[in-house]
């Protein structure tokens, strides 16, 4: 018969919570390091369902943002309108450089929240001096991670597209037989995209809590891996849910909280008082903002506590899968 089994996620994640409410200094690492995601597992749920759902994703071969771009007429624009031209460019150069300065703060959070979670885990006492001191440690070993896993996913999608698109582009236009191959293409590409983050998330916690050089956290977060895929696959889902949940949560709050504001807005601007509708509009938009902010930190924050200490047992070999231990496998 089935064995009654202790839950051992249930364990990691009320220690995890621990963690997050009680050292809140680590929201501001996992404000960025929300940018960085959980080693891109979630992301390619959303980002893929996109991808099969637009119609826009075929494309014939050819057709690109170069196609649209005529160089006579660029060369007009600009000396027709050299200031505008001028102030894109600058407000060009300065996203650039916001989007590196963020990018390099989620790397940097990212293994502040691994090596400190697993402090904390320890009872070991950790401030944010310490979190920064060991995000940056490690910061260059996990940013040459996240290059290589990112440059690993585009290749595999390269690899499996261009033969997919010039198949649709030279078939005999059958609609439904390009759309099942497609959707093939797509569940292929995000099994092995998701492999692939799996594998870093593992190896961003050899760095970070076992220091660990790239080349020897890439080899051994693929063993980890591989011999406990579907307890990851069963954390995964567990707080894939977690997140789908705050989320429908934060829209229910979104749209609770829209209803008095609307009604001050709408009083305001009935008394004609313009002032005052944009300072609500203001404090409101300002107060919303804060929300999601601190929630997005404290998601973050408590998913990558919950995969160190998964990871941490894990490396110790003292779990299984729900799964397993549930049949009697392992326990």
């Amino acid at each position: 018969m089935f064995k009654k089994t202790p839950s051992v996620y249930r364990t990691i994640l009320k220690r995890s919570w621990e963690i997050t409410i009680k050292n809140k200094f680590l929201w501001f690492f996992g404000i960025f390091a929300a940018i960085a995601g959980n080693g891109g597992i979630y992301e390619i749920f959303a980002k893929g369902f996109n991808r099969v759902s637009e119609r826009g994703e075929f494309v014939t071969p050819g057709e690109s943002l170069w196609s649209y771009l005529d160089i006579n007429k660029l060369e007009t624009f600009y000396e027709k309108t050299p200031l505008f031209v001028t102030i894109f460019w600058f407000v060009f150069i300065l996203a650039i450089i916001i989007i590196a300065v963020a990018i390099c703060l989620s790397i940097l959070s990212k293994g502040a929240i691994i090596n400190s979670s697993k402090k904390l885990a320890g009872k070991k006492k950790v401030d944010f001096k310490d979190g920064w001191e060991a995000g940056t440690k490690y910061f260059w070993r996990l940013l040459g991670l996240n290059i290589f896993s990112k440059a690993v996913i585009f290749g595999l999608l390269v690899l499996l597209t261009i033969p997919v698109m010039l198949f649709i582009s030279g078939g005999d236009g059958n609609f439904i037989w390009n759309l099942v191959l497609y959707i093939l293409s797509f569940v292929f590409f995000t099994g092995l995209a998701l492999l692939v983050s799996f594998i870093t998330v593992f190896a961003s916690c050899f760095i970070a809590a076992e220091d660990y050089s790239l080349v020897e956290a890439i080899r051994a977060g693929l063993r980890l891996f591989a011999r406990n895929w579907l307890t990851a696959i069963e954390m995964a889902l567990i707080l894939f849910a977690i997140s789908f949940v705050v989320g429908l949560a934060l829209i229910i709050f979104t749209i609770l909280y829209l209803i008095p504001v609307a009604l001050l807005l709408l009083a305001f601007t009935y008394l004609e008082l313009v002032l005052g509708f944009w300072l609500i509009l203001f404090l409101s938009s300002l107060f919303w903002m804060a929300i999601v902010i601190c929630l997005g930190g404290l998601l973050s924050t408590f998913q990558f506590s919950a995969w160190t200490l998964l990871f941490m047992d894990l490396n110790k070999g003292k779990i299984w899968s729900k799964l397993l231990r549930f049949v009697g496998i392992g326990a």
